[in-house]
């Protein structure tokens, strides 16, 4: 029997906590949201709220794919995390989101390639 992997499903989160362009033009003292929203496309952000870290929307996002997917923490046999903002150096943040999901049996790995993560993960 062959195994390949699978991408069975996925989940996102987005923080609650939005800037606006026009929270920008206030903060900064001049005019930038029209040049965002002209240059890319840029009208609002999300941040995290004081209290989170990486980990948090990772396992936020991953309980969500894990639902549609009908999924427990247990079954997931990999977690791989692209990110440029870990919540510590060391250990990797994967490691922390498999300590929070509750999936022992997965291996972990963090993969920083900026914003090449994404494809490169």
């Amino acid at each position: 029997m062959m195994r390949h992997a699978q991408i069975i499903s996925t989940g996102s989160y987005v923080p609650e906590r939005v800037m606006t362009n026009a929270d920008f033009d206030r903060l900064l003292g001049e005019p930038v949201g029209d040049w965002l929203v002209e240059n890319v496309g840029i009208r609002e952000r999300h941040f995290m709220a004081e209290d989170q870290v990486t980990s948090d929307l990772a396992v936020a996002a991953g309980r969500i794919a894990l639902e549609r997917a009908g999924l427990e923490p247990n079954d997931l046999d990999r977690i791989i995390v692209a990110t440029d903002t870990p919540d510590y150096l060391s250990p990797a943040t994967a490691a922390v989101v498999q300590a929070k999901l509750g999936a022992r049996r997965a291996g972990v790995f963090d993969l920083n390639s900026a914003c090449a993560g994404w494809v490169t993960a």
